[in-house]
């Protein structure tokens, strides 16, 4: 008796841990239903599901449904560990539903960690189930992210023809916010890989589009779009005109972002309207401080040769790091046709039909490096173009800094050479007491201290050679008086004590007074060049 009872105990139990908790499954459920209206409420309800108290299957679902939970809330997740429960289990079920929508978004985390060949492996298997199913709305979001994974690797065609495909998909469905969007993407495409003529069709459709339809948001993005290629094929004309439109509709969306800026001003520079140009370029750096093309060109435009080849310097940093990535990312043009090839290399038994495979893996994988080669030429010429620039910035440079060594030397040495022999003049009054040699500094010193011309001049002179510290000091301290701004000259050019009390005809003791009531004036309260002035009171 005892025995049975503990056979039916164990049967029960038995029957029990077959089954998932209906708790957790109802939250499940519940999730499920709300998962496409309400993302938020859908993640909430699968974070508060106890995963240990399901069975495989529910366990399966949970773990498709909390990882899509997590990517339509805009959460990017790099570990598949969760989403790995979910293609494990599908992968060898009959429900191509969530077959499906587990290899997607094994696919979607995948190209979050940049794993990209085994991602787009990943994307087609989707793509597999997605035909099988007719789902339009899914082949368009697959190809979409296909598509971007060609973009990161700079294959052009397979961006495209994805692009394309994507676009194509969404065209069937009644999801027209995502054809319009997918519209855009392959303008996108054409236009990063120069089919420009192609790009400014589609922008121009998708205008005329989104113009019906009174969508401001991606009216302001074909509008930007459209410019770019209006800037590309060098219409600069057409260009700002069409960036200004756009700029009408973004005041307080702050949809533009800072290449548009920075193509902006580099049209308007290019027009020889250099005001506006700079304004614009300001606005590309404030946003993102790697947009500097158009500071290159309007310092070059304006001579300042320093400035522009600082500016010219970083575009070709930018330039290299774009190379690196190309370089360093794996031959993945041939993962395409990774999955259909690995299935028949299983089913092939024939030695020569494997050779076969063999070669045409090889084949595909030989053309993909040709392709990144020839796209690794053209990015080196570039680079290169930019280079023989640089160089030439440098020696115009050198030779213009040249010319100002030699400048700033005939200057200091003409203005010490003077201001030395006041000096000397002075000192040998004070020494000798000689009438003589009164008359002559008195009679100098006066044309000095009354002539204001020259003094104006000596003023600009320190200014043009000495950072324009008169300028500062008279605008950090504008309060002063005449005579202090002229004592600070004073002590600026260099004159000593004897001089100075020469020239202002006051006794020794005056003077010391006087620069110790100025260096006061100027100490309190505290300015931030008050370093840099009162170095001249030493």
């Amino acid at each position: 008796m005892r025995h049975t009872l503990h056979i039916i105990l164990a049967l029960a139990l038995l029957l029990v841990g077959c089954h998932s908790d209906p708790r957790q499954v109802e939250l499940i459920d519940r999730a499920e239903a709300v998962m496409d209206s309400l993302p938020e409420t859908a993640l909430a309800l699968l974070d508060s599901v106890d995963s240990h108290r399901l069975v495989r299957a529910d366990n399966a679902r949970y773990a498709l449904l909390h990882t899509q939970a997590l990517d339509k809330n805009y959460i990017d997740i790099t570990n598949d560990s969760l989403i790995s429960i979910a293609v494990d289990y599908y992968t060898h079920s009959r429900h191509h539903h969530y077959k499906m929508l587990s290899h997607y978004y094994h696919g979607r985390i995948l190209y979050n960690a940049g794993d990209y060949a085994r991602s787009i492996v990943a994307l087609l298997k989707a793509e597999k189930e997605a035909v099988e199913l007719d789902d339009n709305y899914r082949l368009g979001l697959i190809y979409h992210n296909i598509s971007n994974i060609y973009d990161n690797i700079y294959w052009g065609e397979g961006a495209v023809e994805y692009a394309q495909k994507s676009y194509d998909a969404y065209s069937l469905t009644q999801y027209h916010r995502h054809r319009d969007y997918s519209l855009l993407h392959l303008g996108i495409k054409h236009f990063n890989y120069y089919n420009y003529t192609e790009s400014e069709m589609l922008f121009k459709a998708l205008l005329t589009q989104v113009q019906e339809q009174n969508d401001t948001i991606l009216c302001i993005e074909a509008l930007t779009k459209l410019a770019s290629t209006y800037w590309a094929i060098n219409n600069y004309n057409k260009a700002i005109t069409t960036y200004n439109e756009a700029i009408k509709l973004d005041l307080d969306k702050d949809i533009i972002g800072a290449a548009q800026y920075s193509r902006l001003s580099s049209s308007y520079i290019m027009t020889d309207q250099l005001k506006e140009g700079l304004k614009y370029a300001n606005i590309a750096y404030e946003k993102d401080s790697t947009e500097v093309w158009g500071l290159y060109l309007y310092n070059e435009k304006c001579g300042n040769i320093k400035e522009a080849l600082h500016y010219l310097q970083k575009v070709v940093l930018m330039q290299n790091e774009i190379l690196d990535n190309i370089t360093t990312q794996s031959v993945l043009k041939s993962v395409e046709d990774y999955k259909s090839m690995e299935d028949r290399l299983k089913k092939q038994s024939h030695l020569y039909e494997r050779i076969i495979l063999i070669i045409a893996i090889l084949t595909i994988s030989i053309i993909s490096l040709l392709i990144i080669r020839h796209r690794i030429k053209l990015n080196r010429y570039e680079i290169e173009q930019n280079l023989l620039q640089i160089q030439n910035l440098q020696n115009t440079l050198h030779v213009e800094n040249r010319k100002t060594e030699i400048l700033q030397k005939e200057i200091n040495s003409l203005l010490s050479s003077h201001i030395h022999a006041l000096d000397e003049l002075c000192n040998i009054y004070f020494e000798s007491n000689s009438t003589t040699v009164y008359d002559r500094i008195v009679n100098t010193i006066n044309k000095f201290r009354n002539n204001d011309d020259i003094i104006r001049k000596i003023e600009s002179l320190v200014n043009k050679h000495k950072d324009n510290i008169m300028h500062d000091f008279r605008c950090s301290f504008p309060n002063l008086k005449s005579e202090d701004y002229l004592f600070f000259l004073f002590l600026v050019i260099g004159l000593s004590s004897r001089t100075i009390a020469l020239i202002l005809q006051v006794k020794m003791d005056i003077v010391y007074s006087r620069k110790s009531k100025l260096k006061r004036k100027i100490s309190t309260p505290y300015h931030p060049k008050n370093d840099i002035y009162l170095k001249y009171f030493s």
